[in-house]
């Protein structure tokens, strides 16, 4: 059965001492530890991410303007897997601030026939997934993984607010049964806070973000990736990134 998932996202790029601090309130108030950060420690994701050659020119220009529209086609899983695991095929798109995602379980061998062309599972996401294979040459691009704090409200499940450490990509080896090294995305001593809601923002997380003043931003891990892997400066230069 497919998941489905919509919801509004605002993404804050943050010292990490910022992070620390603001990790403690939510722990302290009205926020509860999710069950993946056992012990206290991070939760690694991966993601291949699959894309047309026209795709990247066109994600990268939207990435440069910050339009406020966004899409991916990419294959996760939860850390290093073996090829009988189970990974999650995943459709992304955002429009005016909204983000829908549709996924589907599937062993990850079978994810990776599927997407090299074969049909291996009756499903509405792989329907989507097999008519964006016929409009061009769909092809893995770029492998993203990171490790994760994430919360989830006591009173409101559906808010979420993860986290990211340690950002890393690269365009080789673009396979989650290995190592998922690379090259970091952002600065050791930031992260990536990324707050998500059905509806609104709690007032209790306002007052939390104005008191240690951080505003949203955008920043897509597969657009900068993209174009990191074009130009030798660093990707705050590229994009004029100013980081609370």
């Amino acid at each position: 059965m497919p998941q489905v998932f919509n919801r509004f996202e605002k993404k804050y790029v943050i010292k990490k001492e910022i992070a620390q601090r603001i990790r403690q309130e939510l722990e302290d108030g009205f926020m509860q530890s999710d069950p993946f950060n056992k012990g206290g420690k991070t939760y690694p994701i991966a993601s291949i991410y699959y894309a047309t050659d026209a795709e990247i020119v066109d994600r990268t220009k939207a990435a440069l303007e910050k339009h406020d529209y966004n899409h991916h086609l990419r294959l996760r899983s939860y850390g290093q897997i073996e090829d009988t695991q189970p990974a999650f095929l995943e459709i992304k798109k955002k429009v005016a601030g909204m983000t829908n995602k549709r996924r589907v379980t599937i062993c990850y061998r079978d994810a990776v026939r599927q997407m090299s062309g074969q049909h291996v599972l009756d499903n509405q996401v792989i329907s989507e997934v097999e008519a964006i294979q016929k409009n061009g040459d769909l092809k893995p691009y770029m492998l993203v993984a990171y490790d994760r704090f994430a919360y989830k409200g006591i009173e409101d499940p559906n808010f979420r607010i993860s986290f990211d450490q340690n950002i890393r990509y690269r365009q080789h080896d673009l396979d989650l049964t290995k190592p998922t090294t690379g090259r970091l995305l952002l600065d050791e001593d930031y992260e990536l806070m990324e707050i998500k809601s059905r509806t609104g923002m709690p007032m209790k997380m306002i007052s939390i973000l104005n008191r240690f003043g951080v505003t949203p931003q955008s920043f897509s891990k597969f657009s900068k990736g993209a174009i990191d892997m074009n130009s030798d400066n660093k990707i705050s230069k590229e994009l004029g990134l100013h980081y609370a």
